[in-house]
C-alpha cells in the first residue's frame, strides 16, 4: 500500500546525517552557494503527503529511502 523509493549515492567518506537532515543549507560539497537545499525539499514534500523519508550513510555512500502512501 506504499510506493517506495530507494536512491543509493556515492560519497567522500561519511556523510554527517544528523547535520545533513537537522539544518537547511549543509553541504559537503566545495560549491556550498549551489547547493544543500535538495534534501530538505524532499523531507518537506514527503511529510506533506504523509510519507517517511529516512536516510543512512556509511563509507562511501549514502541511501536515501522513501515511502509515500498509495492513494
Amino acid at each position: 500500500k506504499f510506493f517506495v523509493i530507494k536512491i543509493t549515492n556515492s560519497a567522500v567518506g561519511t556523510v554527517d546525517v544528523d547535520r545533513l537532515m537537522s539544518s537547511s543549507g549543509y553541504t559537503s560539497k566545495s560549491d556550498k552557494e549551489h547547493h544543500g537545499f535538495g534534501l530538505m525539499n524532499a523531507r518537506y514534500a514527503v511529510e506533506n503527503n504523509n510519507g517517511v523519508l529516512k536516510v543512512k550513510a556509511d563509507n562511501n555512500s549514502f541511501t536515501l529511502s522513501v515511502m509515500l502512501p498509495r492513494n
